[in-house]
């Protein structure tokens, strides 16, 4: 009886374990519950060790692949969104930045240009330069216009020549070559002012702006190409010398050359200036005392002998004798007279070429000449081997030197010593001889006879 009891209230105990209000099955005291039996149960019964051992760890990149693995679709979309703000940002401002950098730090050096005058609106022009792109890659150059200006210029921005330069494929360190252009002058005021620089300074630069389209592949961007490259000046032509002078009696009758000689032009920058035939101005002091043309002035860099043809005005130089020596006092006790050369005209096929006149005609160019090598010219002139001047060409030369000069000569002389010159002629015209008639035989009996007698 009482077993039966304690059994009834045994099940009912189980009963009240369970919970109808649940899907599951939870309970209340798992003392209560029996364990299910499986296969697992029954290896750890049969293996207790395994009972014990701690289950396998997860690496990181499994944890990894399993989370792209399970959040592919929102990467993607990421992507997608990522790439299609970049890209453009890519391709219109990136990658146009960076070649715009490339040209900006690379060199456009000027390895020779000539520079021929035309006329007073034409040049022409040929050069090499070069620009330097990184290695492996090749970009190509639609054509474009190159235009030199002075960037100095204040109130805007004013080219005096353009370049048309072709379309270019450039890999690596590319040579650009411009041959025998002909450039029409757009601004003669910059033009003279980067002459003038040009001619006189010790150093000077071309400034060049363009702008053109790069190819890179399929890719194509605009390019900004401004470039200051430095430059050697011509320096005055500083070390000019005159090297050999003689007169030449008779003079030539087409021109009125009386002198022959050579000039050493340098060239003292890598420009090759090619200027027509130009005419200079002989100075002694501040006196005009001839000109000398010098034709198809070409200079490549370097010291260029050139022969010149002028005509030295011999009166004047009589007329103004003492201001000569006064003017030479310094270089005559050195044994050299100073001579100044300046520009007078500058021409090409008959036409005068404006902005070389500009230059050339406002510089002063000095030269000493040792005395000997004048005096040693002139006897090489009268007795050398070939000589340029003959005796009728040496009786006339002292005839108009003597007849002309001679008078004006001796009163300059006098009024430097604030003395009055006495009159020579009166006499002889109360005498009734005739004023013109004595005053030219005198003169005519001074310059021929005497010299007369000599010969």
């Amino acid at each position: 009886m009482s077993d039966y009891s304690a059994g009834k209230t045994h099940a009912g105990s189980i009963g009240k374990a369970f919970s109808k209000n649940d899907g599951t099955y939870m309970t209340a005291d798992p003392a209560l519950v029996t364990p299910a039996i499986t296969r697992d149960s029954e290896d750890a019964y049969d293996h207790p060790e395994k009972a014990n051992a701690t289950p396998p760890r997860v690496g990181k990149r499994q944890k990894v692949k399993r989370h792209f693995a399970r959040f592919w679709c929102c990467y993607l979309i990421a992507v997608i969104i990522f790439l299609a703000i970049m890209l453009p940002v890519l391709f219109l401002k990136i990658i146009p930045a960076v070649a715009q950098r490339v040209v900006d730090d690379t060199d456009l050096p000027i390895k020779n240009a000539t520079l021929k005058a035309v006329s007073s609106d034409q040049i022409k022009v040929s050069l090499t330069t070069s620009l330097n792109v990184p290695k492996g890659l090749s970009v190509g150059l639609d054509e474009f216009s190159l235009y030199m200006y002075n960037p100095g210029t204040e109130g805007g921005f004013y080219p005096y020549l353009s370049l048309d330069m072709k379309a270019m494929s450039l890999s690596g360190d590319t040579d650009i070559t411009v041959t025998d252009q002909m450039l029409r002058v757009s601004n003669h005021t910059e033009l003279n002012n980067w002459l003038n620089r040009t001619f006189v300074d010790d150093s000077t630069e071309l400034s060049v702006k363009g702008d053109t389209t790069a190819h890179l592949g399929a890719l194509k961007m605009g390019i900004h190409l401004a470039k200051t490259v430095p430059l050697a000046g011509l320096r005055k032509l500083d070390g000019v010398t005159l090297d050999a002078i003689k007169l030449v009696l008779p003079p030539a009758k087409s021109d009125g050359t009386n002198i022959v000689g050579n000039f050493t032009l340098p060239n003292w920058s890598i420009l090759t200036m090619d200027l027509g035939n130009i005419t200079l101005d002989i100075l002694a002091g501040q006196i005009l005392v001839g000109t000398a043309t010098i034709f198809d002035v070409f200079l490549p860099p370097g010291n260029h002998t050139m022969p010149f043809r002028g005509q030295l005005y011999i009166p004047t130089l009589v007329e103004n004798f003492g201001g000569l020596l006064s003017s030479q006092g310094d270089a005559l006790a050195s044994g050299k007279l100073t001579l100044g050369v300046r520009g007078n005209r500058t021409e090409v096929d008959g036409q005068r070429i404006s902005y070389l006149e500009h230059v050339l005609n406002n510089m002063v160019l000095m030269t000493d000449v040792p005395v000997a090598q004048v005096l040693g010219d002139l006897v090489d002139s009268i007795s050398g081997r070939n000589a340029t001047v003959s005796l009728d060409g040496l009786l006339g030369l002292a005839g108009n030197v003597l007849g002309q000069g001679f008078q004006n000569s001796l009163e300059n002389l006098f009024k430097g010593f604030n003395l009055t010159l006495p009159p020579l002629l009166p006499s002889e015209e109360t005498s009734g001889g005739g004023s013109g008639s004595s005053g030219d035989g005198g003169g005519g009996l001074l310059g021929q006879g005497g010299l007369g007698g000599v010969h």
